[in-house]
C-alpha cells in the first residue's frame, strides 16, 4: 500500500490537479497515510488511506463535543438525510470526530481520485454551513 500511497502524494505535489486546484501533499510511512491541504480551503484536510481493495478519502468535520448535546439527535438526523444526494461523500463519526468520507477501488485512476478530492473538499464547505446552528 505505500507504493500506492507514495504514488498519490507524488502525482498531487507534481500539480497534475484538474480545476486549478493547488493541493499539497505529505506521505507519512509510519501512520501508512497521505494528508492533503488545499491553498483555498486550508481547513479542510483530507487523509487518504489505501487497503488491498480501496481507497479511502477522509475529512475532520468537527469533534461531538462541539456539537449543542439538545440537537444531536437533529443533527444526526439531519446529516443522514443529506449524506444520500451528497455526491461522493458520506459523514460518519471517527474517534469522537464527526468525518467526511469517501471510497473508491484500489484500481481506480488519478483522475477519479484528484476528483474526489475536489468534491470532497466542496461537500465539507457545505456540511459545515448545513450545520452550523449545531455546534457551540
Amino acid at each position: 500500500m505505500n507504493e500506492t500511497l507514495q504514488e498519490i502524494a507524488y502525482q498531487i505535489n507534481r500539480g497534475n490537479v484538474p480545476g486549478g486546484n493547488t493541493f499539497s501533499a505529505e506521505f507519512n510511512a509510519q501512520t501508512e497515510t497521505v494528508t492533503i491541504e488545499n491553498s483555498d480551503t486550508p481547513d479542510a484536510v483530507v487523509i487518504v488511506v489505501a487497503t488491498d481493495t480501496q481507497i479511502l478519502t477522509i475529512t475532520p468535520l468537527f469533534d461531538e463535543a462541539s456539537v449543542r448535546e439538545d440537537l444531536r439527535a437533529e443533527l444526526n438526523r439531519g446529516l443522514l438525510t443529506i449524506s444520500l444526494p451528497m455526491a461522493l461523500s458520506s459523514v460518519g463519526i471517527q474517534d469522537n470526530r464527526y468525518v467526511l468520507f469517501g471510497a473508491m477501488a484500489i484500481e481506480t485512476t488519478m483522475t477519479n481520485l484528484l476528483h474526489e478530492i475536489e468534491v470532497q473538499i466542496d461537500n465539507y464547505n457545505d456540511v459545515l454551513e448545513a450545520v452550523a446552528d449545531y455546534i457551540q
